[in-house]
């Protein structure tokens, strides 16, 4: 299966620098254009099929890059952002401070009413082995949000923890991924080039 994830558009959230997760924050101007731009570099790609999460920012982000294919999308609570529960809407700062002050890691701290990296890990990677099953001579987009994109990129990179720089992912980034049972060949990481 060939596998394009993409992150949606920019928030005035991501312009604050608030954690969202779950929050569901429509993209702002710059970030329907940043979609805009993405769709045209997508135009001429071969989309057997569109997935997004379910929050508005993504669903909007999935519909620009949808008008050149004209696919049915399916929107997947699967693909929705971590829920970091009562820590939403504070500030990346403020979250990261809290984190650090628990002594747990990131990826396994997990708040009050909400989910930890590696919970939500376990859910997108569960979706994904579903859809390879179904679809797995298919390109597929999946069109989410950048914490679910990185644990996604975590598993099948088998990057450690520490490498988080590596797969960090920008407003409507591309990544391409070619899955095989086997084996997966990344082919592109939180790419923007659409965006020069």
């Amino acid at each position: 299966m060939r596998l394009l994830i993409v992150r949606h558009g920019e928030t005035e959230y991501n312009v604050k620098k608030i954690f969202q997760g779950t929050l569901n924050e429509k993209l702002n101007q710059n970030g329907i254009e940043q979609a805009d731009k993405l769709s045209v570099r997508l135009k001429d790609e071969k989309i057997d099929l569109i997935f997004s999460s379910t929050l508005d920012r993504a669903k909007k982000t999935a519909e620009i890059i949808n008008k050149h294919h004209n696919l049915n999308i399916q929107f997947k609570e699967e693909l929705k952002e971590k829920n970091f529960g009562d820590l939403q809407g504070k500030q990346w700062d403020e979250l990261i401070d809290i984190v650090k002050k628990s002594g747990v890691e990131f990826h396994k701290y997990k708040p009050q009413n909400g989910e930890s990296g590696l919970e939500a890990q376990k859910r997108i990677v569960k979706f994904l082995y579903e859809i390879i099953e179904q679809h797995s001579e298919k390109t597929v987009l999946f069109v989410t949000h950048g914490a679910v994109i990185m644990e996604l990129l975590f598993h099948l990179s088998k990057l450690p923890r520490k490498e988080y720089k590596k797969i960090h992912q920008d407003n409507t980034a591309l990544n391409i991924i070619e899955i095989d049972t086997n084996k997966h060949k990344v082919h592109l990481i939180n790419c923007t080039n659409h965006l020069d």
